[in-house]
């Protein structure tokens, strides 16, 4: 069910400031950055988690079917990464130079084509591709995956953040939207949420992991996963 977070405004709340519903499952998935974003921008909005029964009966109501949602003074707004850079923006991680903007599209787009391959592996059959015969066919898609597809991607985005990474962060020497995306990637990754991928894969590659631990020290990014880990 739906969870306000109250008094992390930079602010005092009235009457005429718009009111931020964001609206997912329990989890981290498609909503965590656009959750870290509000919280670093220390933005009160309120946190709806749906549970997959309560979603199959709002499912209509979305504009593509799908979730996360953000509602912004009841209007929505869908697609996470829509949603991620109008939170952005709003929380001052996304950056006004136009080039410096683009070049946190690009990490933004960059980890997506490095997620892309494991997420089909989820459900091929949604992608119009067999379904897996059994979990073993399904590991060994994700062995290759792991071994041949993910390391040459990831080198090349650790060749390029080496290029434009200052102070930890991924873009202009401070922190944005494309710094929370490395930031939660790396944890997933580290969490071995993946089965079949290396929990360690990104370790090799130091500017990616100095960003990690650069957001990870963050107070309000620090707090937010403190408070909300598993019990």
């Amino acid at each position: 069910q739906g969870q306000v977070h109250l008094g992390i405004r930079k602010y005092q709340p009235t009457s005429d400031m718009p009111s931020y519903e964001l609206i997912y499952f329990g989890i981290a998935g498609r909503a965590i950055n656009t959750r870290l974003a509000f919280s670093v921008g220390k933005i009160e909005f309120k946190d709806t988690r749906l549970t997959f029964p309560e979603f199959g009966k709002k499912k209509a109501e979305f504009p593509y079917g799908q979730v996360p949602v953000l509602l912004v003074d009841g209007k929505p707004l869908a697609q996470s990464a829509g949603i991620l850079r109008f939170v952005g923006k709003l929380a001052g991680l996304y950056p006004s130079d136009p080039f410096e903007a683009a070049k946190v599209d690009e990490y933004i787009y960059a980890l997506e084509d490095l997620f892309a391959p494991v997420g089909m592996t989820f459900a091929p059959e949604k992608w119009g591709l067999a379904k897996w015969a059994d979990e073993k066919e399904k590991l060994a898609c994700r062995k290759k995956i792991n071994e041949d597809i993910m390391p040459p991607v990831l080198a090349k985005i650790e060749k390029n953040l080496k290029e434009t990474t200052k102070n930890g962060y991924s873009v202009g020497g401070k922190m944005s939207i494309a710094d929370i995306n490395i930031y939660t990637m790396v944890s997933s990754l580290k969490k071995g949420f993946l089965d079949g991928i290396d929990k360690t894969i990104a370790d090799k590659y130091p500017t990616l992991i100095s960003i990690f631990e650069t957001v990870g020290k963050n107070e309000q990014v620090a707090a937010w996963i403190e408070a909300h880990k598993k019990k």
